[in-house]
């Protein structure tokens, strides 16, 4: 059997490996000004917004966005500080 070792108490998870710096997504860097929807965005979004207007509605102003990154940076050190196993 093999010893544990540092990689083992260390969860694999998603957050712990978050940006360094924050990164945000544009609608602009995400879908043309006139890219069709998919059917479902269709059926469930106004018919005369665009794809590019509906993801533009969704964005993070500056402060929000960093704001939500702050705190999915200290719960993945919260969280990569704590025993393995071990749930708040």
């Amino acid at each position: 059997m093999k010893a544990p070792s540092v990689e083992d108490a260390v969860p694999d998870d998603d957050l712990l490996r978050a940006p360094a710096e924050p990164r945000r997504s544009r609608a602009e860097r995400l879908a043309s000004r006139h890219a069709g929807k998919a059917e479902y965005q269709k059926r469930t979004t106004r018919h005369d917004e665009s794809q590019f207007e509906m993801l533009k509605k969704l964005e993070l102003d500056e402060k929000a966005h960093l704001e939500g990154w702050m705190k999915a940076r200290a719960a993945a050190l919260a969280k990569a500080n704590m025993p393995n196993g071990f749930d708040q």
